[in-house]
Order: structure tokens, then C-alpha cells, then sequence
């Protein structure tokens, strides 16, 4: 893990999320591997995330800021502000999903594409957040948005769905 890494709840079970980010081919599906690797020893964000997105590639939400959980129309009014901002600013941004593995729990997202760590850092803290995913052609890494240290990071396995 990176520096600043920390076991326990939430990061365990954010590290497991799934990503799911709608493409013009259909959906990137993009599934943490078991267990944290290493930091790249050469930035892989110029690697295309998933082989399809350049990178970097962030995913937030303006969904339950933490440690909140709102009922699903407080959240589509957050996520609504979150993309007019976003549309607003001319940042580039793909509909996208965080769930867990077994499908019981989903977070609408956005995906981010281009931005650097601080940008979307800002993002999130706008929104209440705890963390993001931040995506290069080689790992999911989950970001603590109080400090930007990276809490896990995780390779992936990227399939293209229809």
C-alpha cells in the first residue's frame, strides 16, 4: 500500500467496489483483484484505463456525504448539482456506478476524466466525501479526500459489456 494506508472499515470495503463507467460501446466494467500492490515505479495514468478511457480517470459522487445516507431523491438533487458543476467548469464526465461485488449495495457516479488529484479532490470535498477512486491503466486506488493519501490501491480486470 501507499503511504498513509490504513486497514479497516470503510477501506476494506471500498477496495473491493466495483466500478462500472458507461462508454459509447456499452459499460466498463473494472473488478479489483485481491489484495493492495504497490505504488507504479512509472506513472501508468497515459496507460488508456480499461483500454478504452484516457487516463487519469476519477470516479466521485455527491451521494451520502459521509457519514450521511440520504433517501434517493436528496441524492439525484446532489448528483444533479455535481454534473451541472461539472458541465459548468467543461470538465470531461461519463455516467458511472460504484458497487460492491454481490450488486447489494450501488453509488451513482461520475467518472472524471482528465482531472488531477487536487482538482477532483476539490470536487469531493465540495460534496462531503470521504474518498475517491482514482483509475489508471494499471490500478484502482482509493483516495481519502481530508488528505489525499491513497488507502488502498489495487490492480483490475477491465471487460467491455454491451
Amino acid at each position: 500500500m501507499d503511504g498513509g494506508a490504513t486497514a479497516g472499515e470503510p477501506w476494506d470495503r471500498y477496495a473491493r467496489a466495483v466500478v462500472e463507467i458507461v462508454v459509447a460501446d456499452g459499460v466498463l466494467e473494472l473488478t479489483p483483484r485481491p489484495g493492495d500492490v504497490a505504488p507504479p515505479a512509472a506513472p501508468a495514468a497515459e496507460a488508456p484505463v480499461g483500454g478504452l478511457l484516457a487516463g487519469p480517470v476519477s470516479i466521485v459522487t455527491a451521494g451520502d456525504p459521509y457519514p450521511e445516507v440520504l433517501d434517493a431523491a436528496a441524492n439525484a438533487r446532489r448528483m444533479a448539482a455535481l454534473v451541472a458543476r461539472l458541465d459548468a467548469a467543461g470538465v470531461t464526465h461519463l455516467p458511472a456506478l460504484g458497487r460492491s461485488p454481490d450488486r447489494r449495495e450501488s453509488e451513482v457516479s461520475r467518472a472524471l476524466v482528465g482531472l488531477d488529484r487536487a482538482a477532483v479532490l476539490a470536487v469531493a470535498a465540495a460534496d462531503g466525501q470521504l474518498a475517491v477512486f482514482e483509475i489508471d491503466g494499471a490500478t484502482i486506488a482509493c483516495v481519502a479526500v481530508a488528505d489525499g493519501a491513497v488507502r488502498t490501491r489495487r490492480a483490475y480486470d477491465a471487460v467491455l459489456r454491451p
